[in-house]
C-alpha cells in the first residue's frame, strides 16, 4: 500500500473552526493606543477657513469641452478635457449628447466606424452636423481621418 501524505491541520478544520482560528489571530494583533491619531498629509490638516493657494497646473489649465450637464457631474472637470480620451461603452444615446454639446459649441467632432448611429437625435439634442466629419466604414485609414480636420471629439 502506498503511504498518503498527511494533511495539514488546517486542511482538517471545518470553516467555521478556520474562522474562529482566524479571529483568534486578528484578536491577537496589537491595535494603535489610544491617543494615536493616524498619519495624514499636512494638505489634509490645514484648516478649511485657511484659503486654499491657487497653483497652476496642467491639470487645471485644460481646456474642457461642453458636455450636457448630467454627464458634466460625473466629469472630474465638469467636461470633456482637450487631449484627453473618454471611452463610451453601450448604449450611444451619451455619445450623441456629447456631440450635440461639442458642436454647439463651435467645436469640430469626428464619428468614425459608426454607420449606424443616429444624426436624427444628434441634432434633436442640438447638434450642428456641419461640424460633423462621418467616417462610416474607416478601413486604414482611421487615424489619417481622426487628425485630418482638427476635431477634437473622435467618436
Amino acid at each position: 500500500m502506498s503511504e498518503q501524505p498527511i494533511a495539514p491541520a488546517s486542511d482538517a478544520l471545518s470553516k467555521a473552526e478556520k474562522l474562529e482560528q482566524l479571529r483568534r489571530k486578528m484578536a491577537a494583533i496589537p491595535a494603535r493606543s489610544e491617543g494615536a491619531e493616524p498619519a495624514m498629509p499636512a494638505v489634509m490638516l490645514r484648516s478649511v477657513d485657511e484659503p486654499t493657494p491657487i497653483v497652476a497646473t496642467a491639470q487645471t489649465t485644460l481646456r474642457t469641452l461642453p458636455v450636457p450637464s448630467p454627464i458634466a457631474k460625473l466629469l472630474p472637470r465638469g467636461g470633456l478635457a482637450r487631449g484627453t480620451v473618454a471611452s463610451v461603452a453601450g448604449t450611444s444615446s451619451v455619445l450623441v449628447g456629447l456631440l450635440a454639446s461639442v458642436t454647439a459649441s463651435g467645436s469640430h467632432a469626428a464619428v468614425i466606424g459608426m454607420p449606424d448611429l443616429s444624426l436624427l437625435a444628434a441634432v434633436e439634442q442640438g447638434a450642428d452636423l456641419s461640424k460633423i466629419a462621418l467616417v462610416p466604414e474607416p478601413k486604414d485609414s482611421a487615424v489619417e481621418v481622426a487628425f485630418s480636420g482638427g476635431s477634437q471629439p473622435v467618436a
